[in-house]
């Protein structure tokens, strides 16, 4: 039988060899969960053709989780009042510059249907956009006019491994 000390010791080990496990185990869980939301991930290129859009200015693109109705009687009011919100449910803001090319990643399941909202300063009828399920991969959206006009152009979804 080892003096006091060796048990100390003994026991210390054990502990460490008790955390390291658990820890190992912990970060492998973690990773097998992280491959589903790697698949969410859904890329919306934003192309700004000209330096009229938005009469030269910047603007702000954001984001969200929706549906038809919601999307139909969401207000530029309403969305604009997110850009301050620190409460939304936003899956992204950015701010866009004529001229510029911006790509946005969101994670959302291909089954969601996502508003995309162009807030620009003097919005026309078509200042937003709804992506419907099932979501493809990726999409280039093409920002031209002063009127405004957002044209979708869907790119082919990525091929599984």
């Amino acid at each position: 039988m080892g003096t006091r000390h060796d048990q100390e010791f003994n026991k210390g080990s054990t502990m460490k060899v008790a955390c390291t496990a658990l820890t190992s185990l912990f970060l492998l869980l973690a990773s097998c969960g992280g491959g589903t939301k790697a698949n969410n991930v859904r890329s919306l290129s934003f192309n700004v053709e000209r330096a009229g859009v938005n009469d030269g200015r910047t603007f702000y693109v954001l984001v969200k989780p929706s549906d038809e109705a919601s999307f139909m009687s969401d207000s530029y009011e309403e969305i604009s009042k997110l850009v301050q919100s620190k409460e939304s449910d936003l899956l992204a803001m950015a701010l866009i510059w004529p001229e510029w090319s911006k790509t946005i990643r969101i994670d959302v399941p291909e089954d969601q249907a996502v508003g995309v909202y162009c807030l620009f300063t003097e919005p026309t009828a078509d200042w937003k956009l709804l992506l419907t399920p099932p979501l493809e991969r990726s999409y280039s959206l093409n920002v031209g006019g002063n009127n405004v006009e957002i044209q979708l152009t869907k790119k082919s979804k990525s091929k599984s491994k």
